[in-house]
C-alpha cells in the first residue's frame, strides 16, 4: 500500500511510513460502512491507531575518552537515556436521532534515566548518581452529543491515571551497584476526573444560549521511602 504524506501535528496516515519518518510510529484509519443497524441514521465506526516512539541515548560531553577504565571521565560512567511514547485509539459512533458518541482512550510514558560519575577526577562506590524520572499515564475523552432542531446537548468526562517513579542513589560507576539508602525516592499515583454537560439553545440563527456545569477532582497517593534524613520531630 503506497504511503500518504504525514499530516500536520505530527500524526501520520495510513500504510507504511518513508524511512525518514518511521521511527515515529504510523497513524493507521479504519472506516466500517452503515451496516444492519437499526438505528435510522445507520451506525459509522472510526477507528485510529497511533503510535509515536522518540527514543534519544547520549552521554555527558565533559572531554570523556573511551581508552582508561581507571579514570573518572571513561564513557561507561556516564549514560542518558530517554525512551517516550504515546498511543490513543479513537472511536466515532452515529446512533441515530441526533446521537453521537466520540472517546479517545490513551496511554503515554516519559522515562528519564540517567547515570554519571559526580567527578571528573574521583571513582570510588558512591561518586556515581543512579537517576530516574519516570511516569506512565492512562487517559480518556468522552463526549456524547444529541442534535435536535431545539439545539445540541453535550455530555462527557475527561479522566487520567498515572504513576510516577523518581530517585536519586549513588552508586559505583566499575559495577553500577547503588547504595542502600538513596538521596531520595518517591512513588506516587495520580488520578483526575472532569465530567461535565451543557446544551446549547439555539434562540434565533445568529443567537444561542449556553449553560452547563463541570466538576473537577485530583487526587494523589505518594510514597516517600526512607532516605536517612529527618524532617522535622517525630510525634506520637
Amino acid at each position: 500500500m503506497e504511503a500518504l504524506q504525514p499530516r500536520p501535528q505530527g500524526s501520520f496516515s495510513i500504510g507504511r511510513p518513508p524511512a525518514s519518518q518511521r521511527h515515529y510510529g504510523a497513524e493507521h484509519e479504519l472506516t466500517l460502512g452503515p451496516g444492519k443497524s437499526s438505528a435510522k441514521a445507520g451506525v459509522l465506526l472510526q477507528a485510529i491507531f497511533a503510535k509515536k516512539v522518540r527514543h534519544s541515548v547520549s552521554r555527558k560531553c565533559y572531554l570523556l575518552q573511551k581508552t582508561d577504565s581507571t579514570q573518572a571521565t571513561y564513557y561507561v560512567y556516564n549514560y542518558y537515556h530517554v525512551p517516550t511514547d504515546f498511543e490513543y485509539v479513537g472511536v466515532k459512533t452515529e446512533f441515530g436521532h441526533g446521537w453521537h458518541l466520540d472517546t479517545k482512550p490513551y496511554t503515554y510514558s516519559y522515562y528519564n534515566q540517567q547515570f554519571f560519575n559526580n567527578s571528573i577526577t574521583t571513582i570510588n562506590a558512591t561518586s556515581a548518581v543512579d537517576k530516574l524520572n519516570s511516569y506512565r499515564k492512562y487517559g480518556d475523552n468522552f463526549v456524547a452529543t444529541q442534535v435536535s432542531k431545539y439545539g445540541v446537548f453535550r455530555a462527557g468526562m475527561w479522566y487520567e491515571w498515572a504513576t510516577t517513579n523518581r530517585f536519586q542513589t549513588p552508586s559505583d560507576p566499575r559495577t553500577r551497584l547503588d547504595i542502600a539508602v538513596p538521596n531520595f525516592h518517591e512513588n506516587f499515583f495520580t488520578s483526575s476526573y472532569q465530567p461535565f454537560a451543557e446544551y446549547e439553545y439555539h434562540v434565533t440563527a445568529k443567537l444561542s444560549l449556553t449553560a452547563g456545569f463541570k466538576y473537577a477532582r485530583y487526587d494523589q497517593d505518594l510514597t516517600q521511602f526512607a532516605d536517612g534524613k529527618t524532617v522535622g520531630q517525630w510525634e506520637k
